[in-house]
């Protein structure tokens, strides 16, 4: 019998609370969106397509072309410097990728860039101080120096 009154109690302030207003969370529309990959998340800004960052240890990750139906851009300044954990990094063709994107990654073993046309541009330190990259595979036009 207790547990009928409780349990009604907690229905009625259930109820009470979704017919207040105001009570609704807000989901704010400019918030990243949080990725999942493998040990952890990339954060896209949905405005621009720009990986502004991750969180996490994340280890083998593929950039997909569009996350959420918006259009991977580019990988900003530093979005993974210092990740020692990150392994390998799969990106799309066409992505632009910000200095020091990948700065000291020490565990970076290989990177490839997918498409016939690659990337334009690897921009000074992108992979400064990533001592284990052994392996890039993919289409760069221009390598700054540095990079």
């Amino acid at each position: 019998m207790m547990k009928h009154r409780i349990l009604a109690m907690l229905l009625a302030v259930a109820l009470a609370c979704t017919l207040l207003p105001g009570v609704a969370l807000a989901v704010d529309p400019n918030a990243p969106i949080e990725y999942e990959v493998p040990g952890g998340k990339i954060l896209l800004d949905k405005s621009s397509g720009e990986i502004t960052g991750c969180s996490g240890s994340p280890t083998n990750v593929i950039i997909p072309v569009a996350i959420e139906g918006i259009q991977v851009k580019k990988i900003a300044d530093a979005a993974f410097a210092q990740k020692a954990s990150l392994k390998s990094m799969i990106l799309p063709e066409g992505i632009t990728i910000g200095e020091k994107a990948f700065a000291q990654c020490t565990g970076l073993e290989y990177v490839i860039i997918l498409g016939e046309n690659g990337v334009n541009k690897i921009q000074k330190g992108t992979f400064a101080n990533c001592n284990s990259l052994s392996r890039f595979i993919g289409h760069v036009d221009i390598i700054e120096t540095d990079a």
